[in-house]
C-alpha cells in the first residue's frame, strides 16, 4: 500500500512538474515606433485570447513589440518564441511570412471592411493634381512599416515613373527630377503635414481619409485625392513558426467566435476590428497575396 502511495505521488508531481513547464504567457505583437498606442489595442485582444486558452497551459496574455518598427527584430522574435501572434498588414505580413517563417491564420475585417486601399493627396491650392505634378515636390508617408501609407502609394509613384528620393528632414531641397519623401510617423501627422504645407502631399488609406481623428475635417475640406491606388486585404492574424499545429487551432476557433461575445466585442473595440475568417489554403492564399500585392498598379 506504501509503495503504491509514493508510486502515485511521484505520478502526480511528475504530471505537475510537466504543466507547470509548459505553463507561460501568449504574447501578441507587431513592429511599430508606436509602442504604446500598440499596446493598449492589443493588450485586450491578449488577454481575452488567454482566457480561452488555459488548457493549454496559458496563464495568461501580454503585448511583446521591440518599438523600432523592425520587421527583422519581429522575425527574430517569432522564431525565438518571444511572440506568438502577430498582427499585420499584407505587405509587412509577407515579409514576416517569408523571412520569419510565420502562419498565416485569419483574415481580419476591421473598420468594417476586409479590404482598402490607398489615397495620394494635396492641398487644392497646391496646384497639384496628377502624379506627375509631383515631380520637385515632397511626399509625406506615415513609416517604413505601413503598407496603405508607404508601400502602395509608393509602388503608385514609382509606376507612374518618378524617381523617389529619401529626405533627411522636409525642410531640404528636392534636386531637379526627383521626388522627395519623409516619414511621419502616424496618420494625423501625414495629413497635418500636408495641411500646414509642411509636405506637397500626402498618403492615407482610404479608410484615415475619412477618420475625423486622422484627417479632421477641417483639413479634408481643404485638400484633394489625385490618385487611388487597387485594393489590398486589410490585415492578417499570424502564428509564430514553433506553435502547435493543436494550439494555432485553438488560437483560430477563438478568434472565429470573438464577435459572437460582449467581451470579445470589448477587447475589439480599441483596434476597430470586427471579426476574422479563417485561411482554410494558406499556400494557396500565401501565393496569391504575393502575385496581387507585386502586380499592383499594373
Amino acid at each position: 500500500m506504501k509503495r503504491c502511495v509514493i508510486i502515485a505521488l511521484s505520478v502526480f508531481f511528475m504530471l505537475t512538474s510537466a504543466a507547470a513547464a509548459t505553463e507561460r504567457v501568449f504574447h501578441i505583437g507587431r513592429p511599430t515606433t508606436e509602442v504604446k498606442k500598440e499596446y493598449e489595442r492589443l493588450y485586450p485582444i491578449a488577454v481575452y485570447l488567454a482566457e480561452y486558452l488555459k488548457d493549454y497551459g496559458i496563464t495568461g496574455g501580454d503585448v511583446r513589440v521591440d518599438g523600432k518598427n523592425s520587421v527583422t527584430a519581429t522575425c527574430d522574435m517569432l522564431q525565438n518564441g518571444q511572440v506568438d501572434l502577430v498582427l499585420e498588414t499584407p505587405f509587412t505580413a509577407l515579409r514576416l511570412i517569408r523571412q520569419g517563417g510565420a502562419v498565416p491564420l485569419l483574415i481580419i475585417k476591421r473598420e468594417g471592411v476586409t479590404e482598402y486601399r490607398s489615397f495620394l493627396f494635396a492641398r487644392k491650392d497646391s496646384g497639384i493634381s496628377t502624379l506627375d505634378d509631383l515631380k520637385g515636390k515632397v511626399v509625406v508617408f506615415e513609416d517604413p512599416g505601413s503598407t496603405s501609407a508607404y508601400h502602395l502609394p509608393r509602388k503608385a509613384l514609382e509606376e507612374a515613373g518618378l524617381d523617389l528620393l529619401s529626405l533627411p528632414s522636409a525642410g531640404a531641397g528636392v534636386p531637379e527630377g526627383k521626388t522627395g519623401y519623409i516619414f511621419a510617423g502616424s496618420e494625423l501627422n501625414t495629413s497635418s503635414w500636408v495641411f500646414f504645407k509642411r509636405a506637397d502631399a500626402g498618403a492615407l488609406s482610404n479608410l484615415d481619409w475619412d477618420s475625423p481623428d486622422e484627417n479632421p475635417e477641417a483639413f479634408r475640406r481643404e485638400m484633394r485625392i489625385i490618385h487611388e491606388t487597387e485594393t489590398v486585404p486589410r490585415m492578417l492574424v499570424m502564428a509564430r513558426p514553433g506553435l502547435s499545429p493543436e494550439l494555432m487551432e485553438a488560437v483560430t476557433a477563438v478568434f472565429l467566435h470573438m464577435h459572437e461575445t460582449e467581451a470579445g466585442q470589448e477587447a475589439l473595440k480599441n483596434y476597430k476590428m470586427n471579426r476574422f475568417y479563417r485561411i482554410e489554403d494558406r499556400e494557396t492564399y500565401v501565393n496569391r497575396l504575393e502575385q496581387r500585392l507585386e502586380h499592383i498598379g499594373e
